[in-house]
């Protein structure tokens, strides 16, 4: 009976040892595709990256269209960006770009004189003025189409 016993734990410690090694191998391998998937992806992106920088310039391109889409799309990106730093009251340092207290002259980060922007106004206000000028607009409008 206890040699039965014995056979039988060795058994079930031999089956938990393979299947230890089994998962221990799908991990070590999934992690192995992770990284190479995430190297072709950035393999990806520098190619596409070389591929706008080409084509942006050459009319001709077949890309050329989509290239403007990207620079549109960056220059909107940039806007909202100056915006939120509007915000947050901040200045990017144009040499190392570090993000520095609107009211500092220099930069904390590398010691250069920071350039201070003209604060235009911001798109919220603006958006908030219209709608009121335009109602009342429409309610001169609706008083005029009383009287009549």
């Amino acid at each position: 009976m206890f040699e039965n016993l014995g056979k039988k734990l060795s058994e079930t410690g031999k089956a938990i040892g393979d299947k230890t090694k089994q998962v221990s191998e799908t991990t070590q391998l999934s992690y192995k595709i992770s990284v190479a998937e995430k190297e072709k992806e950035t393999l990806f992106a520098v190619l596409g990256k070389s591929v706008y920088e080409e084509a942006k310039a050459d009319s001709l391109s077949p890309f050329f269209g989509k290239c403007e889409e990207i620079s549109a799309k960056q220059d909107e990106i940039d806007e909202m960006k100056k915006k939120l730093d509007i915000i947050k009251g901040v200045i990017i340092c144009s040499n190392c770009g570090a993000e520095c207290d609107k009211d500092n002259d220099f930069c904390g980060k590398c010691g250069s004189k920071l350039e201070k922007p003209i604060d235009p106004p911001i798109a919220a206000e603006t958006e908030t003025a219209a709608p009121e000028e335009n109602t009342a607009d429409d309610t001169a409008g609706n008083t005029i189409n009383d009287d009549k």
